[in-house]
């Protein structure tokens, strides 16, 4: 999918395996109830657009947990209900993620083996195993 920059409403975003999400100017993406991106998949701007970065794309998420989906797939054997249990965002297992996520209703979760750039701001966070975090806040 390619964003070619500005303001953008969508009720949610379901982001399937392998996919990238490109930004090609500033933008805010507004997403009403969750978003859910699977594995492997890049969310942020296009490399070959100079100066653009982390701090130019924010993503309001309103949903809180209760819109998001359950995790089972994810899960490791005997994993708790609170380990698969809803949230407002994922980002899947080995995500590339340059942008900045406020959800204030609802968790992100930034799933195993990720590399996320920006700010993650939510009423919760989960940080999986071997995420990189860096900042580069839009706030």
């Amino acid at each position: 999918m390619i964003l070619t920059g500005g303001i953008y409403h969508v009720s949610s975003l379901d982001i399937r395996s392998n996919t990238r999400v490109i930004f090609q100017g500033p933008s805010e993406l507004r997403v009403k109830n969750e978003i859910d991106a699977d594995a492997r998949t890049f969310i942020g701007p296009d490399p070959s657009i100079a100066g653009l970065d982390a701090a130019d794309l924010i993503i309001y998420v309103e949903g809180g947990d209760d819109k998001g989906r359950r995790h089972d797939e994810d899960a490791e054997p005997g994993a708790s209900d609170e380990e698969v249990s809803p949230t407002a965002v994922q980002i899947g297992i080995e995500n590339t993620v340059h942008a900045n996520i406020y959800a204030p209703n609802g968790t992100v979760w930034l799933k195993k083996g990720s590399q996320a750039t920006g700010a993650f701001i939510g009423k919760g966070a989960r940080i999986g195993a071997r995420v990189e975090l860096r900042l580069k806040s839009a706030f």
